[in-house]
């Protein structure tokens, strides 16, 4: 015999639909506080500066301390377009990647950013012209023409 989940029990608590949304929304609140309240983060916010703050100046935060993988996941989850974090994650790749070749380095840019097809190149371009990789930023180029 399965024991229903303590989540399940509080949601059938809640008779109305406006209570079990903003059950679920506060939820989906404390989710994002622990992930970003983790110790290899180290943002410790509380419900009400994570309200005042606003969720997209909580994802540029974390684009800023180069935490994309976690702002992508938050975006996902909260259904936010992740367009600014991938295209501020490819700028930080092309500025770090001293070693890459300018193809090595379109090939994954262009891997990673290949299910996201409205995301224009043209800042990406920008930054690796700005980097002196006039190469890379023409196969950027040539992709944004796509």
């Amino acid at each position: 015999e399965k024991t229903p989940s303590v989540g399940f029990l509080l949601v059938k608590l809640f008779s109305s639909k406006i209570r079990t949304r903003a059950f679920l929304g506060m939820c989906q609140n404390l989710r994002v506080i622990n992930a970003v309240r983790n110790i290899e983060i180290g943002i410790p916010l509380t419900y009400q500066q994570y309200k005042r703050l606003t969720t997209e100046v909580l994802i540029d935060r974390l684009v800023n301390r180069h935490h994309h993988l976690l702002a992508i996941r938050i975006c996902e989850y909260l259904r936010i377009k992740p367009d600014r974090v991938l295209v501020h994650w490819a700028c930080a790749k092309i500025a770090a990647a001293e070693q890459e070749t300018d193809a090595a380095l379109a090939q994954i840019i262009m891997e990673k950013l290949e299910s996201f097809p409205h995301i224009s190149f043209a800042e990406i371009s920008r930054t690796a012209f700005n980097e002196r990789r006039a190469k890379l930023a023409t196969m950027l180029l040539e992709q944004l023409a796509r």
